[in-house]
């Protein structure tokens, strides 16, 4: 039986990002830089984008209704009922817009918080109704 030949693989020695831009000339630096801004704009947490708004857990549990505990859990999930969403963003003085985007039609604005329905007869809300009897 013949001898396995040893596999001889190149070292390649770590680069840091900063060392490759650092190689770069300055107006590619500056481009990368406001790209990276953008990004990091467009995806906050809802901790980051309460803290930009300057409001506190306690301000967003006083308007949802809750202890401020149950806000550090909404802050922590990944998954989230729209209505707990848009309630929160509600809290902080703004408004929840959602985007469809599907294939090979144009983006269409989705409506969130619809007003509640009026009864015929009463006149009320439906949500009055309900909140009444609770």
């Amino acid at each position: 039986m013949g001898k396995k030949k040893a596999s001889r693989k190149k070292a390649v020695a770590a680069v840091s990002l900063d060392a490759l831009k650092a190689k770069l000339p300055q107006q590619e630096q500056e481009h990368i830089a406001l790209l990276s801004e953008r990004l990091i704009a467009e995806e906050l947490t809802l901790q980051a984008l309460r803290k930009q708004a300057g409001a506190t857990q306690q301000q967003i549990a006083d308007w949802l209704g809750v202890k401020q505990v149950s806000v550090s859990g909404i802050e922590k999930r990944s998954d989230l009922l729209v209505s707990t969403l848009e309630k929160y963003i509600r809290g902080m003085g703004g408004t929840l817009h959602m985007i469809v985007q599907l294939p090979d039609l144009p983006p269409v604005r989705l409506g969130l918080g619809s007003k509640p329905r009026k009864n015929n007869a009463s006149g009320r809300t439906k949500r009055d109704a309900t909140t009444k009897n609770r």
